[in-house]
């Protein structure tokens, strides 16, 4: 009897390898987008600072030059949060990229896996029918060599 032999296992390893490398690859995009979106945070919580530290300067009556200054300085805080804005919008969309291609690597490998066990059901019931006809197959012949007079 031939041993159960799945065509495209091959084919499944390598699929199961592609998986690997794309959860890692989703690992370090899912990262960078961490990282982007903490210094986004770090820079709301500047301007939220240097906000409060301007209100807190308006009401002490400190110098124009100062105030002058913290302008500029949230101005160039504005512009740092709307870059970086850009940059977690796309690590995001990389996030989402990365995750879909995961996705399709592992409806193909589930794919691939129910039609393996198909396969092997299959096999497992031909495997079954040859034995059952090989064990009547030998009861037929004792029925007979039985009938015929001679005992086994």
């Amino acid at each position: 009897m031939k041993i159960f032999h799945f065509r495209l296992q091959q084919y499944l390893d390598f699929n199961k390898q592609q998986e690997d490398v794309q959860r890692l690859l989703l690992y370090q995009v899912r990262l960078v987008y961490k990282e982007e979106l903490g210094r986004l945070e770090s820079l709301d919580r500047k301007i939220d600072e240097l906000v409060d530290y301007t209100k807190a300067a308006r009401q002490n009556q400190v110098q124009i030059e100062l105030m002058l200054m913290s302008e500029v300085y949230h101005r160039d805080l504005q512009e740092q949060k709307t870059a970086q804005a850009l940059a977690v919008e796309e690590a995001l969309g990389k996030v989402n990229a990365e995750q879909k291609v995961l996705i399709d690597i592992q409806r193909r490998r589930k794919m691939l896996e129910r039609l393996k066990g198909r396969k092997w059901q299959e096999y497992y019931q031909n495997l079954l029918k040859k034995e059952q006809k090989e064990l009547d197959e030998i009861g037929s012949i004792r029925f007979c060599r039985q009938q015929g007079g001679v005992l086994m």
